[in-house]
C-alpha cells in the first residue's frame, strides 16, 4: 500500500496527471440598484450584477500531444439576491466543447456572437456597467424590441430581423431570453411564445453554433461562425452567420465584424449587421470607438418590421489612477423605415468609477441615463436612469 502511494506521488510530481486539467473560476457581484420608475419615482433594490454579471465557470483542457488540445467551457450565472440562477438553462452563459492547436481552434455549442467580441472590447473593462450591466449593449428603454423584459438595444450583438424576430439560433442567449422551442414549419412565429421570434432584440450568444478561430499571425486574427436555425421542416430559417477580423499590436486594436440572419416563407424577414470598432491606449487613458450599421428586409411576414435601417455608435474612455479607474461612455442609436417613426431610440450616457480593495475585490459606482426623447424604459420610466453601487469579487 505504501509503495502504491509513493508511486502515485511520484507520478503526480512528474506531471503524469497534469495533461488534463479542470479550472473553477468566476466572479460574484452584489449591490444596490437605484432606478427611476413609473412617474419618475426612485426604487432601490438589492441586485446582483450591477457592474458585471455573477458567474461560475468550469474550463477544461486536455493536452493530447503534438500541440493539440481538447477544450470545454461551461459557465452559469448565479443570482446572489435569490440564491437561484439568472436566465434560462443551467449553463446559460456558455456551453461548448472543442479542439485547438497550431491550426487554430474549433468550438461547438452555445457561445458569444462574433459581434459581441467587438462591443465588449470597445466598452472597456468588459461589458460591465450601464443598464443591465451590459456596457454599450443596452439602452434601458423599453419597446417592441430589446432584451431584459423589454428594452431597446444601443449596440446590437446580432441582427434583429428589424424587430420581426430573432434568429432561432439566438434564442436563449443573452439577458433573460426565453426557453427555446422549435418553430414548426408553416406556423406563425408569433404563436410560439417561447421562440426567438418573440424574445428581445439584442442577444449576445448563439446556440447550435460552430465557430472557427484562426491562429494569431502578425497581430491578425479572424473568426467564422455558423449557428443552425433548428426549425423543423424549414431548413436554414433563423440561421445566423458571423465573420470577424481583428488586428492588435501594442496600443492599437481594430476589428471588423459582419453577421446575417436568414428567413423563411413563413417568417421572411432577414437582417444584416456590420460593425467597425477600435481602441487606442495612450497609457494614461484608453479611448474606444464603435460604429454599427444594421439593415433588414421590409417583408416581415406575420410580424411587422419595426425598421429597415439602423445606425449606432459609442465613444468610450477609461483612465486608471492607481487603484482607481474612471470610465465614461456616450452614444446613440437611430432607426428609420418600417413602423418605427421615433428616429433616435437610444441616447445613452454612462459614467462610473471602480476602486480596487485588492487584486480580486473592488468597489464600484455606476450611473447611466438614456436621454432619447419620448422613450419609456426601466420600470416604465421616461428617460430612465440607473445608479448601481456595489462590490465585486473574482476567484
Amino acid at each position: 500500500m505504501k509503495k502504491t502511494l509513493v508511486a502515485l506521488a511520484a507520478m503526480v510530481a512528474s506531471g503524469a496527471f497534469a495533461q488534463s486539467t479542470v479550472t473553477i473560476s468566476g466572479q460574484l457581484d452584489a449591490g444596490l440598484a437605484i432606478s427611476t420608475s413609473g412617474a419618475n419615482v426612485q426604487t432601490t433594490t438589492l441586485a446582483g450584477g450591477q457592474y458585471g454579471a455573477s458567474r461560475l465557470r468550469f474550463v477544461g483542457v486536455e493536452d493530447m500531444g503534438g500541440g493539440n488540445k481538447a477544450n470545454f467551457w461551461l459557465e452559469m450565472q448565479p443570482n446572489l439576491a435569490s440564491g437561484g440562477t439568472s436566465g434560462n438553462g443551467l449553463f446559460n452563459r456558455s456551453a461548448w466543447l472543442g479542439m485547438s492547436g497550431g491550426w487554430g481552434e474549433m468550438r461547438l455549442g452555445r457561445q458569444g456572437t462574433t459581434t459581441v467580441v467587438l462591443a465588449c472590447t470597445v466598452a472597456q473593462l468588459g461589458c460591465y456597467g450601464g443598464f443591465g450591466a451590459g456596457g454599450v449593449l443596452l439602452s434601458g428603454s423599453s419597446g417592441a424590441i430589446g432584451p431584459n423584459s423589454g428594452g431597446q438595444n444601443w449596440i446590437a450583438a446580432t441582427p434583429s430581423r428589424a424587430g420581426a424576430g430573432l434568429a432561432v439560433s439566438s434564442v436563449g442567449g443573452g439577458f433573460n431570453a426565453q426557453v427555446p422551442t422549435p418553430i414548426v414549419a408553416g406556423t406563425s412565429p408569433g404563436a410560439n411564445a417561447t421562440t426567438a421570434s418573440t424574445t428581445g432584440q439584442d442577444v449576445v450568444r448563439v446556440v447550435n453554433a460552430v465557430t472557427y478561430l484562426t491562429p494569431t499571425l502578425g497581430g491578425f486574427s479572424a473568426q467564422v461562425q455558423y449557428a443552425f436555425g433548428g426549425i423543423a421542416g424549414a431548413a436554414g430559417d433563423g440561421a445566423t452567420t458571423g465573420l470577424l477580423a481583428a488586428y492588435a499590436n501594442n496600443a492599437v486594436w481594430a476589428s471588423l465584424a459582419y453577421s446575417s440572419v436568414s428567413g423563411s416563407a413563413t417568417s421572411p424577414a432577414t437582417g444584416t449587421l456590420t460593425t467597425m470598432a477600435g481602441t487606442y491606449d495612450f497609457g494614461m487613458a484608453k479611448v474606444g470607438l464603435i460604429y454599427q450599421k444594421e439593415g433588414a428586409s421590409a417583408n416581415g411576414g406575420p410580424l411587422a418590421v419595426t425598421f429597415t435601417d439602423a445606425t449606432a455608435y459609442a465613444l468610450t474612455l477609461s483612465a486608471p489612477i492607481g487603484a482607481t479607474t474612471l470610465y465614461g461612455r456616450f452614444g446613440n442609436r437611430t432607426v428609420s423605415g418600417g413602423t418605427n417613426t421615433l428616429g433616435t431610440i437610444a441616447q445613452v450616457m454612462n459614467i462610473g468609477v471602480t476602486y480596487d480593495l485588492s487584486k480580486r475585490t473592488k468597489l464600484y459606482a455606476d450611473y447611466v441615463a438614456d436621454t432619447a426623447p419620448g422613450q419609456s424604459g426601466v420600470m416604465a420610466a421616461t428617460n430612465p436612469t440607473q445608479l448601481g453601487l456595489g462590490i465585486q469579487h473574482t476567484f
